[in-house]
């Protein structure tokens, strides 16, 4: 009996002998690393290329704000809304000033507003479909006819008017400021009735008289309506015509 514990405790020492190293090597098995999948492993570089761009981006906002965020930027943001809100609310506050920056800040504002209106047109004409063509024929007329509106302002002008230029380019340039919103038919027709109104208390601000202001106003602005509907007839009678003749 004896013999036969020894022997079950030997055979016993024996399993635990034998199953010692293969714990141990569980245990050293899971304080190693496990390997990776090699498709996790690799970096994708699109979501490093999106961060990128957006740090850049904000950097860029970031210098943008303190550059607007700076008090020379502050006051000229300042003098050229001051500028353009007393020309469309009060025109006598930059038509009768002896300080030049608003009329200027004025004339660049109208300027800028149309070119956009330009590009706008164009813009919404090529998206309608209508070709590369009609687009730039319409860029085209918008600043045509501004042009054309100054130079019949001139020559309808009295000669005390006609020799105050820049009394006359002001007034036609700040009357340019709604031509931004003519990207259809019908706004630029509203925008043309702005630019009219503009221009017409612009002239009366300068000291020009109300019968003269409404007669340089009315042959410069009407006469392009009188154009258009000229046109529109000719061309309704054509296309009439061509119905007609089928």
């Amino acid at each position: 009996m004896a013999c036969r514990a020894s022997d079950r405790r030997a055979a016993l020492l024996l399993d635990l002998v034998a199953v010692t190293p293969v714990y141990r090597a569980g245990n050293r098995t899971h304080m190693v690393a496990r390997p990776q999948d090699p498709r996790a492993s690799k970096r994708t570089p699109g979501p490093d290329l999106a961060v990128g761009v957006f740090g850049h981006w904000r950097a860029a906002v970031s210098r943008v704000a303190r550059a607007a965020g700076s008090a020379p930027s502050r006051l000229a943001a300042d003098v050229w809304l001051t500028s353009i809100t007393g020309f469309v609310v009060r025109p006598g506050r930059v038509m009768a000033a002896d300080d030049q920056r608003p009329s200027l800040l004025v004339s660049r504002t109208g300027y800028a507003c149309l070119a956009a209106g330009a590009v706008v047109a164009a813009i919404v004409t090529f998206g309608g479909g209508l070709g590369a063509v009609a687009a730039t024929t319409d860029a085209v007329w918008l600043v045509l006819w501004a042009a054309a509106r100054f130079a019949v302002m001139r020559l309808a002008s009295g000669e005390a008017l006609r020799g105050r230029v820049p009394t006359l380019t002001v007034a036609w340039a700040g009357g340019l400021m709604p031509l931004i919103l003519a990207a259809t038919p019908l706004l630029n027709a509203l925008a043309v009735v702005a630019s009219a109104v503009l221009t017409w208390r612009a002239l009366r601000a300068a000291g020009a008289g109300t019968r003269e202001t409404t007669w340089v106003v009315g042959w410069a602005f009407g006469g392009q309506v009188a154009v258009e509907i000229l046109a529109w007839i000719v061309r309704g009678g054509l296309i009439y015509g061509v119905l007609l003749g089928r």
